[in-house]
């Protein structure tokens, strides 16, 4: 028996020798350098200009899923809201009596707002949408989506509503500034039947020559596209995963320099826009509703697509819409087929791009991608609003403080002011003057541009105010609210330091405010940590200056300011100013006769003890601890008058004197 065991135990030693001498002698050409371990993460991005701002709390439910991404969006933005799994695959967000399904419609309850992915309207939903009281309105997270309810609607004499709303992105990831190498293409399929990936696989197959193209494919995505494993084992450059787990998708994301994701169909498409928010350049499937955001050679590469098949089209060659709604299909809902040679095309493209083009793409993406969460949170507060549902207050990852926004402006042309101008101070208004409301443009342009790009770039805003003499009421307002100057204790003046000395007595004001004229402008999104710290302290933009003899009248008043505060001079930028009601009560209280004497002052620089409001608060309240000076790297421009000048990364600017109208200001700016 000994000797029996003693041959055994020599043959499995010379069986593992054996192996281990193959293993180490065979070819490895085909063994893919595995980016996870040629690579560990950083801690922190290198910038995070546009992505600093948290917009969504993960709930962890089917988390790294367009499904989980879509319940961190409305659980986030909605206050006291739960939600639970219900029939035919429906997920159900509960506020009160308001009630929001997802994906799919359940056979019990009533009164619903549907948000539907309308590649996925099953034969169920198809019947609910029918049952007249089971949905009250449907929801669409793209134009294209709307125009396929409103035709079935319309064909089916429905009674619900239907509206769309610009959805937002879900922003996690910081990965734009992450090195990104060219020689890796990504392929996320995850576990989505729909993008198209047994085609990606083959077009890569017919080239060896190609960089390493990296597939995860799981769930329905591995059913569907089970010949990919088989293709890959005799490709050098392919190599196929199953699920990632989160911290190996980062890795992924932060290190691939292409995501291909040609998909057949999307609801809206999260994992495409997670490549743009990366930084990874993006080749896409030309489809709705992708492309209602996708320019292509400009913020991605677009493929044609070659097949389209109707949802629910028994003869589709595309096998999982087959028993999908008909009747969605036949109002518009469609899924695309790619062609091998439409992503070789796009592949190639991608190879000749210069260093320049291929940043400048993503670049773009990721200004795009920007503007549509700044743009889409307010998007969708606003319909949710008016829908009856109660929502969260807006939260920055900073901070949670509400912050209010005051723009001071006047029509200087109106002639009742002109009148009040003139009989208070005893003098002719000299119209010519640049101070004055420009002859070339309404007398609201700067107003209405600066509220515009406010609501634009700064959604997370609670209130904005707009103080202006009485009875005067622009008719550019929305949702801001009026403050005339007789609200705040003023007596007729018509001097900007009495009012900005009394800008804190705004009713209902937040302790944390935001000071513009109307001839700032915020161009680019911004977010609450750009004004103050995460313990509430205002970030101040100021420069200082030398004293001098020969100052002028402006320079004076910042002289006996910082004189009287025994400060160093400093002048306010023309910027977008954080305040608070803290510093602008310490130096009402600790100078009132200097205070007081510049809130009756009617012009500026005519009082002898007037000072500069704003310049006093920084300085008492830099030197008391109560703000911090910004070291950040907002950008703000001054210019004197309307001009070309390049506008790259510029966040605030200030246009003095509008030497013409809207289109023109509009051209200065750079913007839509």
């Amino acid at each position: 028996m000994n000797n029996i065991c003693k041959t055994c135990l020599i043959l499995f030693l010379c069986i593992c020798v054996t192996l281990l001498i193959f293993f180490i002698t065979r070819d490895n050409s085909k063994q893919f350098k595995d980016p996870f371990t040629m690579r560990s993460l950083p801690d922190q991005p290198i910038i995070t200009t546009f992505l600093s701002t948290k917009h969504w709390d993960s709930n962890g439910i089917r988390s790294n899923t367009g499904l989980g991404k879509d319940f961190d969006v409305f659980l986030s933005t909605l206050y006291n809201s739960s939600h639970h799994k219900s029939s035919n695959s429906s997920h159900v967000i509960t506020q009160d009596d308001n009630k929001i399904t997802l994906e799919h419609i359940p056979d019990n309850g009533e009164n619903y707002v549907f948000i539907p992915n309308q590649e996925l309207v099953s034969v169920n939903d198809e019947k609910e949408l029918l049952n007249p009281g089971k949905v009250r309105l449907v929801l669409c997270k793209s134009v294209y989506a709307r125009k396929i309810f409103e035709r079935f609607r319309e064909k089916h004499g429905c009674t619900w509503e239907v509206e769309s709303f610009v959805f937002p992105p879900v922003t996690y990831n910081q990965f734009f500034n992450f090195p990104k190498s060219r020689s890796v293409y990504f392929h996320p399929a995850g576990g989505s039947r729909m993008k198209n990936t047994t085609t990606v696989v083959k077009a890569w197959a017919k080239h060896p020559e190609w960089p390493d193209l990296i597939v995860t494919c799981n769930g329905d995505c591995d059913s569907t596209h089970a010949e990919i494993r088989n293709i890959s084992s005799n490709s050098n450059n392919i190599v196929i995963y199953g699920f990632l787990d989160i911290e190996d998708m980062r890795r992924m994301q932060s290190y691939s320099g292409v995501v291909i994701m040609p998909s057949a169909c999307e609801g809206f498409g999260h994992s495409i826009y997670e490549a743009m928010e990366n930084g990874n350049l993006l080749i896409t499937l030309d489809i709705p509703p992708v492309n209602e955001n996708m320019r292509d050679g400009e913020n991605c590469l677009l493929i044609k697509p070659e097949t389209e098949y109707k949802i629910g089209d028994p003869n589709g060659n595309i096998e999982w819409i087959k028993n999908l709604s008909p009747e969605i299909g036949l109002v518009g809902s469609s899924c695309f087929e790619v062609s091998i040679e439409g992503i070789e095309k796009a592949v190639e493209r991608s190879f000749n791009l210069s260093e320049k083009e291929y940043n400048n793409i993503r670049l773009t993406a990721l200004q795009d991608i920007t503007n549509m969460i700044t743009t889409g949170i307010k998007s969708i507060r606003n319909v949710l609003s008016k829908s009856g549902f109660t929502l969260k207050q807006y939260k920055d990852v900073n901070n949670s403080r509400p912050i209010d926004v005051v723009v001071t402006w006047v029509n200087t042309t109106d002639p009742g002011w002109v009148s009040s101008y003139e009989y208070h101070t005893g003098k002719t208004l000299d119209k010519g003057s640049a101070r004055w409301t420009p002859v070339k443009a309404d007398p609201e342009t700067e107003l209405s541009m600066c509220l515009e790009l406010v609501r634009k770039n700064m959604p997370w805003v609670r209130n904005t105010y707009v103080v202006t003499a009485s009875p005067q009421r622009p008719k550019c307002l929305k949702d801001e609210i009026i403050v005339h100057h007789h609200e705040l204790g003023l007596t007729p003046v018509f001097n900007s330091l009495a009012i900005e000395s009394s800008l804190h007595l705004i009713p209902g004001l937040s302790e944390n405010f935001i000071y513009l004229n109307d001839d700032f402008y915020v161009r680019l999104p911004v977010y609450p940590s750009a004004f103050i710290t995460k313990d509430g302290l205002p970030i101040l933009r100021f420069d200082h200056f030398e004293h001098s003899e020969n100052a002028n009248a402006h320079l004076n008043s910042l002289q006996l300011t910082a004189k009287i505060t025994n400060s160093k001079p400093i002048v306010p930028l023309h910027t977008p100013l954080s305040l608070s009601q803290t510093m602008m009560k310490d130096v009402e209280n600790t100078y009132p006769t200097e205070w007081n004497e510049t809130r009756r002052c009617i012009l500026r620089h005519t009082c002898e003890s007037e000072i500069t409001p704003i310049a006093a608060a920084m300085n008492m309240a830099l030197r008391s601890g109560k703000a911090v000076k910004s070291d950040d790297e907002i950008k703000n421009l001054f210019l004197e008058t309307l001009q070309p000048i390049d506008m790259t990364d510029i966040h605030f600017v200030c246009v003095n004197s509008l030497d013409g109208d809207i289109d023109d200001l509009r051209r200065t700016l750079q913007i839509e």
